[in-house]
């Protein structure tokens, strides 16, 4: 075994010898609806700091991190030694176990450090979103009670210390003094809790602030925290990582050395990782794709870590993958469509490729099927953070077919079922739709969640789990919208757009998007006397002024008035004819409606117009008479409707191919998308065709029982011939 001085669990005995694979633990434990994982691998039983140093002890030499941004190359002989140092530096500091760190930093390779060095101390590491604007920064520093915090001044256009010191403006006048005490507490009112502020500017004097190296530097030799590293045992919390909790206000999931150990070694174990192995991570550190399945897989499996970039760039991404010969790619589904669409894209060079992870958002099958193309034992991964976060994985050795269409099978040693949406004490059939709730090591030890009962997570998440365990997911019980894989939900939107003094009512939903999955759509009523000229630009000032940049409504939509049920409640998913919808560069008039309790169709069509800066030729732009005159006519040929019945019988809804061929022949360079959803499933085909280099057009279908390619079908073939020609 790769870490022969960590015990194995005290839970559970090691596994026999032929012990029964995934599928036939899957099908042999299986009760009703009720599913249970494999019992091997055996669970370790360990903190992360014990991982580190026996890993560290084994493979010295063993490249551990490269950060390819910054320059950076780490063996595990050296990580061991920093980290030591980092965790020295905040013992002395006055960090003690149980106390909360904050870390508001990009993908950086102290991130990688202080994950560990916190670990080592007992202390919890609190992840913070570098999106976060100030009063997200306030909230979540006084939720969890941070004591300290390492920022970085800037990344891109977001400036981190300006936005402190809007916050705490008595933060410059704390001291300015170069040679001023290091172990002073701050005093804050606006941060009762913070008694101290890091930052990572090598060389650099901050008022208010430390900085990381002069820390280290000041740290006596002889200072020793080994009588705190001791104390740390596997069931003590060492991470809180921010959740979105339904009202809007971002919720702490509290995680054990226990459960982030074994979910890293767990996933990497699926992944099939060794000391040969090298991981390419552009997901963001602050998510548990990255502190978990990123680093500390890697750590338990002694492979390397590599991060492209301090954030998410697709083209620094594709370079790595090549440079450093990376065995396997992570990313959301979002990142894989911006890699493959990238113009430095080249098969050929990630011929050194095997494995990854694509996880965070619903997977497109196409996308899915052309990753597969270069990294032929990629996975699909399903989870939460509150449940550390994987349940579901896919495996290397399943069938094409199921490695593509759904999420896998559990993970060792959790539990799963699917309950009924109204009834969540009756388990429904397997085969049949319902709510996932999921048990086992990896669950947060909070009961006092309303999402946690008797020890079941409850997902939210719809799903269809067949006889042998597999899990596809058919959509979602919650109001959540996932963004590229950020889980945003409406009602902290809906709050910022309420105190902007011009709105009356707001409601957001999620709509459909082909390179996002799902974007923001906000439908406002706007006070008497404002006007609705520019308003759709003033508010999404308003709420970038206020929310993380992913949290910026992408389509707004005014209204004198919403449909509401007999309690007054907006129906957000009742069909909603737009007066004004206003977008980034896009016109558009959505259909929005989920149901689950009948088979109903939603069909959506944008209208873009081209901007003459994307091509050699410049091309004039319509006026907007003549878009409102296209929408008019659109709508006159859908007998002002955009959802069409269907039923199981037939995979076509009555009326949806003569609608889609009078418009597209009808149209003229103009961007189309047109999104196909039955039975509450958006699925991507890849039926694409370009109308004289001006548009696109994508056609999402699927159908109850199988996927259909649309090519293949008489009733749409002429309608390719026609977009082909």
């Amino acid at each position: 075994p790769l870490l022969p001085s960590i015990k194995q669990s005290r839970y559970l005995n090691a596994p026999l010898p032929g012990t029964p694979s995934t599928r036939q633990w899957a099908c042999m434990l299986r009760s009703f609806a009720t599913f249970s994982g494999p019992q091997h691998p055996a669970l370790l039983d360990c903190t992360i700091g014990d991982m580190l140093d026996s890993v560290a002890a084994k493979h010295p030499d063993q490249l551990a991190l490269v950060a390819v941004e910054e320059g950076v190359r780490m063996t595990y002989a050296q990580v061991h030694d920093k980290v030591n140092r980092y965790a020295q530096a905040l013992h002395w500091l006055g960090l003690r176990r149980g106390d909360r760190f904050g870390i508001w930093l990009p993908n950086k390779a102290d991130y990688y450090l202080l994950q560990w060095a916190t670990a080592k101390l007992g202390v919890i590491m609190v992840n913070v979103n570098p999106a976060y604007r100030a009063h997200e920064f306030e909230f979540a520093m006084n939720l969890v009670q941070c004591k300290a915090v390492l920022v970085t001044p800037q990344v891109q256009s977001t400036h981190y210390f300006d936005m402190l010191h809007t916050l705490v403006p008595t933060l410059k006048a704390s001291y300015h003094h170069p040679n001023h005490d290091i172990l002073a507490p701050l005093n804050l009112p606006e941060l009762p809790h913070l008694r101290h502020i890091i930052h990572d500017r090598h060389g650099h004097t901050e008022p208010g602030m430390v900085g990381l190296d002069a820390l280290v530097a000041s740290t006596p030799a002889d200072h020793s925290f080994l009588e705190c590293s001791t104390s740390v045992t596997p069931d003590q919390v060492v991470n809180i990582q921010f959740t979105s909790g339904t009202t809007g206000s971002p919720k702490g999931a509290a995680l054990t050395h226990h459960n982030l150990v074994n979910n890293g070694y767990l996933v990497g174990h699926r992944c099939g990782y060794s000391p040969v192995d090298r991981v390419c991570v552009p997901v963001p550190l602050y998510h548990c794709f990255g502190v978990v399945l990123g680093n500390l897989a890697c750590l338990a499996h002694a492979a390397t870590v590599v991060y492209p970039s301090k954030s998410f760039h697709a083209t620094k991404a594709l370079r790595a993958v090549e440079a450093e010969q990376c065995t396997a790619l992570y990313g959301v589904p979002t990142m894989f469509i911006r890699m493959l669409n990238d113009s430095t894209f080249d098969v050929r060079k990630m011929a050194s490729l095997r494995t990854g992870i694509m996880a965070g958002a619903q997977c497109p099958v196409d996308v899915m099927a052309k990753v597969m193309a270069f990294a032929p034992e990629m996975t699909i991964a399903y989870g939460m953070t509150e449940t550390s976060p994987i349940s579901f994985q896919t495996a290397r050795d399943d069938a094409l077919v199921d490695r593509v269409e759904t999420i896998g099978t559990l993970m060792p040693f959790t539990q799963a079922k699917v309950v009924d949406m109204e009834n969540p004490d009756v388990e429904v059939d397997v085969g049949k739709p319902g709510e996932l709730l999921t048990k086992g090591y990896c669950v947060m030890k909070d009961q006092t969640r309303k999402a946690i009962v008797d020890g079941w997570m409850h997902t939210g998440d719809i799903v269809v789990m067949d006889d042998r365990g597999f899990c596809r997911v058919v959509g979602r019980s919650k109001d959540v919208i996932i963004r590229g894989g950020e889980n945003i939900y409406p009602a902290e939107i809906e709050e910022v757009l309420f105190a902007h003094d011009a709105v009356a009512n707001v409601s957001v939903v999620g709509v459909p998007d082909w390179e996002y999955g799902e974007v923001i759509c906000a439908w406002v009523s706007l006070r008497d006397g404002a006007a609705v000229d520019k308003m759709d630009d003033v508010l999404r000032e308003h709420v970038r002024a206020n929310l993380a940049h992913f949290k910026i409504p992408a389509y707004f939509v005014f209204r004198h008035d919403f449909p509401t049920t007999i309690t007054g409640k907006i129906q957000k998913f009742k069909r909603i004819v737009s007066d004004h919808v206003c977008g980034s560069k896009v016109h558009t008039t959505p259909s929005i409606l989920h149901s689950t309790s009948q088979p109903l169709v939603c069909v959506r069509f944008e209208y873009l117009w081209k901007d003459s800066k994307e091509y050699k030729t410049p091309a004039k732009l319509p006026a907007p008479d003549y878009i409102d005159m296209l929408m008019s006519w659109v709508e006159e040929q859908l007998n002002d409707q955009t959802l069409f019945p269907c039923n199981e019988e037939t995979p076509y809804p009555r009326g949806f191919i003569a609608a889609v061929k009078n418009i597209f022949r009808r149209l003229f360079r103009v961007y189309a998308h047109v999104y196909y959803s039955h039975f509450d499933k958006i699925v991507n085909l890849g039926a694409e065709a370009h109308l004289n280099s001006c548009f696109k057009h994508f056609i999402y279908f699927v159908t109850e029982f199988d996927l259909v390619d649309v090519r293949e079908q008489e009733p749409l073939k002429d309608l390719i011939a026609n977009l082909a020609g």
